[in-house]
């Protein structure tokens, strides 16, 4: 998904008009019309692997309370624009009540826990009787985030909660963690940047690495006997600049 902006000229015109002054005999008049569509860039993200992460069979035998943690996976997000463009990523959790109450260790590029059942993290869907599955955590993996070919080292990932304002504040805080995008009530975005910048900047190509985290509930606490099937679902999204 990606959201665009666009400014649209659409026949503006003006007369050019030859006015009679003394001397002068008028010969008629003719119209300009100045016309024309300003667009951003067309950019087009993907997700290798075609968005899946798959950590395969888990025997339910194994997650008690001390080995409930999937571990961690690796998937690139890249994004690729006609001509240099400023974007933004923002995610939507789509399984956003199904969240459970467990820790995800080696979360984000930090490897911190994530231990607060909130927004920073993501639902991993629920069992066929309701009861929630796990939570994963999306991270920046910071070191190696390139951008049109540049030395890694020039470029830092930056955040914003008001993706949406008319002045939008940038910083470095938290740009490793990709939170779902109304925690707290904010509208939580990021973008690349220069290492010594506090801006978006134009890029035609970038590749984003992501870190994903999961863990799982305990399995006597799922309530079931059957197989339960991962179901994490987020929509990352596109925000033109």
């Amino acid at each position: 998904m990606k959201t665009t902006r666009s400014v649209l000229f659409s026949a503006l015109a003006f007369s050019v008009l030859l006015v009679s002054q003394p001397g002068w005999t008028e010969e008629g008049n003719s119209t300009l019309e100045v016309t024309g569509t300003l667009t951003p860039g067309i950019c087009t993200p993907q997700l290798a692997d075609g968005g899946i992460i798959d950590y395969g069979t888990i025997y339910g035998i194994g997650l008690i309370s001390t080995s409930n943690q999937l571990g961690v996976k690796n998937i690139d997000l890249t994004i690729h624009c006609d001509s240099p463009t400023m974007v933004a990523i923002y995610s939507t959790d789509n399984r956003v009540d199904s969240q459970a109450n467990v820790i995800v260790k080696k979360s984000w590029n930090s490897g911190n826990d994530a231990t607060s059942k909130d927004k920073k993290r993501y639902g991993l869907g629920t069992t066929s009787g309701g009861k929630p599955i796990g939570a994963f955590t999306i991270g920046i993996d910071l070191e190696n985030v390139q951008v049109d070919d540049l030395p890694v080292s020039n470029f830092r990932m930056l955040s914003t909660t008001n993706i949406n304002a008319a002045n939008i504040s940038w910083g470095p805080s938290y740009a490793d963690e990709l939170w779902e995008h109304s925690y707290q009530g904010y509208w939580y975005a990021i973008t690349p940047s220069y290492n010594d910048r506090f801006f978006p900047i134009p890029f035609t190509n970038a590749t984003i690495p992501l870190i994903i985290s999961a863990a799982v509930t305990k399995y006597k606490d799922m309530d079931t006997e059957e197989e339960i099937n991962l179901d994490g679902n987020v929509t990352l999204s596109m925000i033109y600049l």
